[in-house]
């Protein structure tokens, strides 16, 4: 099925959070696991492993001794634990919903329907997607279509390279693929939550420091090490994304928890990226105020639809 892609998403958020991220034209990225849903990225690993496994078992059986030799050496349920279930593996994300009026949007993430809506351009936002760091994209909440189409994608990668190559390369190819396939799982993981979601009709910005996870292969569960300079370049360095610009990692803290983020200035943009704001069905905000208010910030107005919540809630 295409992708329907919305010409708008909005980001639920109280007149406090409103307030800084106009005033500072920046929205906040926070580790995605520290989320209300315990089961982010975690969520769908068991059926991808299991979609995995069987596509590689499948793929394998009645083969020749070299090939099938190279789908029985390797343990599968290292190959993706260690990644998806990996803590050291960080994502940065900032939410949006499809929907601009939504009750349960409003008392989860609005202070309980006093806050706004704030609309956001996509275009914008697909703009800034970068192959290994920065992606924007829709979360997924079938998972079993998303298994159907995996398990075909990956025989389809196995019998290319079967067709393509000549023995003397194919067992290198075949290795390479399954870790490329399994990093692949990994790099998506985040764009998928559990059903009971689905209302939310969420999209996401995220930002990966450990990107595509190249060194996977490679890398040592048991190396601190790696993970700690990996890290060293969103913490010390900043980076612009076609307009959007990626701050350095800082941090903050609740009574219990200490908590790294990243804030993405679009001051270069705010006339493009903002063009609606709905008020909250509890909030008490005169249109005249937050038309000043985005005035004396440096909004275009005229470029700004601002409108009133429908949803009964008092």
């Amino acid at each position: 099925m295409e992708l329907k892609v919305p010409n708008k998403v909005y980001h639920y958020c109280s007149l406090d959070t409103f307030c800084k991220i106009i005033n500072n034209k920046s929205l906040r990225m926070t580790n995605i696991q520290k989320s209300n849903d315990k089961l982010e990225i975690r969520y769908c690993y068991k059926s991808f492993k299991d979609t995995f496994i069987k596509a590689c078992n499948d793929y394998s059986k009645n083969k020749e001794y070299e090939i099938a030799e190279v789908f029985n050496r390797i343990d599968f349920e290292y190959l993706l634990s260690k990644s998806i279930l990996n803590e050291s593996l960080i994502y940065y994300a900032v939410c949006f919903s499809e929907d601009n009026d939504l009750l349960s949007q409003w008392r989860a993430y609005s202070d309980n329907g006093k806050g706004v809506a704030i609309g956001f351009n996509t275009e914008c936002f697909f703009n800034i997607n970068e192959t290994n760091h920065m992606k924007f994209g829709q979360v997924y909440y079938d998972i079993s279509s998303t298994c159907n189409k995996m398990y075909s994608h990956i025989i389809d990668k196995l019998s290319f390279i079967e067709n393509q190559n000549h023995r003397n390369s194919i067992i290198t190819d075949y290795e390479n693929a399954l870790y490329d396939l399994s990093n692949q799982i990994v790099y998506n993981s985040v764009f998928y939550k559990h059903n009971s979601f689905r209302e939310e009709r969420e999209w996401r910005l995220v930002y990966y420091p450990f990107g595509r996870i190249k060194n996977l292969k490679d890398y040592n569960k048991n190396n601190i090490e790696y993970f700690y300079d990996r890290m060293m370049e969103p913490a010390l360095y900043q980076k612009e994304y076609n307009g959007i610009k990626r701050g350095k990692l800082e941090f903050m803290h609740t009574d219990t928890k200490l908590i790294s983020y990243l804030d993405l200035d679009f001051s270069s943009l705010n006339n493009e990226l903002i063009n609606e704001i709905v008020i909250g069905p509890k909030a008490d905000i005169n249109d005249y105020e937050l038309r000043l208010f985005l005035l004396s910030n440096g909004f275009n107005i005229s470029k700004i639809t601002i409108k009133d919540s429908n949803s009964p809630y008092l």
